[in-house]
C-alpha cells in the first residue's frame, strides 16, 4: 500500500495549555491557508481512502475536543477542506479528566449536537474508544469493551458507519489489532505504520505547538523532500510524551 500524508491535531484553541497539543486558531489557519496555495486538498481519512489524489492530505483530529467545532471547523469549511474527528464516547460532551491536566487546566470535549454538525458538514465520525484508555494495559475483556462498545454506541448516536479507530496514545500490538478487525472496524490509526496486518494501521505525523511552523507541515506531507527524516523523528520524539498521561493513569486506576 502507498504511503500518504495524514496530519494528527488535538485541540485548536486560544486558551493556554502547558503541553503541546494545543494550536492557536490563527496558526491553524495559517498552516491550512499555506498548504491550499500549495495546490493542496484537505480531506478526512475515509474521503481520500474513496477517491486519492497525489494533492491530498489527510486531517485528524484526536480526543474529539469542543474548540476543533469552535475554532477549526470555520478556517476548514472556508477552505472547503474537511477532516475526520476521533471521538471518545464516554466523554462526548464532558471534561478531559482522563488526561494529566498541568495546573488544573482542563477542555471540554465536542458535545452530541456539535458532533453531529461536524458529521452534517461532511466530517467522518471515528472511535477513539470508550475512555480513552492505554490498551496495551488493559485485560482482553476491557481491551474488547473500549473498541468493539464504542463503535455500537457511536453507530447508533449518529447514524453513521464507524470505520476506523484512533488507537488512545498510538499503541498497539498485534492481538489489538485483530480485536479492531473481529469488531467490524476497517483501519485503524496511530503514529507508526503498519500494513502487515489483516487491516492497514496508518500511520500520522503530529502537530505540536512551538516546533510546528507552517513550512514544516508543509515538509511532512511532502515523503521526497530532504529534511522530512528530521520531521518524522521530531514526532516521534515528542510523542513520547503520551508516557506521561499513561503513568497518571495507572496512578488514578490505583487509587480507584
Amino acid at each position: 500500500m502507498k504511503d500518504f500524508p495524514i496530519l494528527a491535531y488535538h485541540k485548536i484553541s486560544p486558551q493556554f495549555e502547558v503541553g503541546l497539543t494545543t494550536i492557536h486558531p490563527k496558526t491553524f489557519e495559517k498552516q491550512m491557508k499555506y498548504l491550499q496555495k500549495k495546490g493542496f486538498i484537505g480531506c478526512s481519512l475515509q474521503n481520500y481512502l474513496d477517491a486519492p489524489q497525489s494533492n491530498k492530505f489527510v486531517i485528524t483530529f484526536d480526543d474529539a475536543y469542543e474548540n476543533v467545532y469552535q475554532y477549526a471547523l470555520p478556517i476548514l469549511e472556508k477552505l472547503k477542506f474537511t477532516a475526520s474527528i476521533f471521538v471518545i464516547y464516554d466523554y462526548i460532551g464532558k471534561e478531559n479528566s482522563w488526561d494529566a491536566n498541568f495546573l488544573g487546566i482542563k477542555f471540554q470535549h465536542a458535545n452530541q449536537s456539535q458532533l453531529q454538525k461536524l458529521s452534517d458538514s461532511g466530517w467522518e465520525l471515528c472511535s477513539h474508544s470508550l475512555s480513552h484508555k492505554a490498551l496495551n494495559i488493559l485485560t482482553k475483556e476491557q481491551i474488547i469493551n473500549e473498541i468493539k462498545l464504542s463503535k455500537i454506541k457511536l453507530e447508533k448516536m449518529f447514524n453513521v458507519t464507524i470505520n476506523s479507530f484512533g488507537f488512545p496514545f498510538g499503541y498497539y500490538n498485534k492481538n489489538i489489532i485483530k480485536i479492531v478487525k473481529d469488531c467490524g472496524y476497517k483501519n485503524g490509526v496511530g503514529f507508526t505504520k503498519n500494513y502487515d496486518n489483516e487491516i492497514p494501521i496508518y500511520g500520522r505525523m503530529g502537530i505540536y505547538k512551538y516546533i510546528d511552523l507552517k513550512h514544516s507541515i508543509y515538509i511532512k506531507i511532502n515523503k521526497n523532500h530532504p529534511l522530512h527524516f528530521f520531521e518524522v523523528l521530531k514526532g516521534q520524539s515528542v510523542h513520547l510524551g503520551a508516557y506521561i498521561t499513561i503513568i497518571y493513569q495507572k496512578i488514578i486506576n490505583k487509587q480507584n
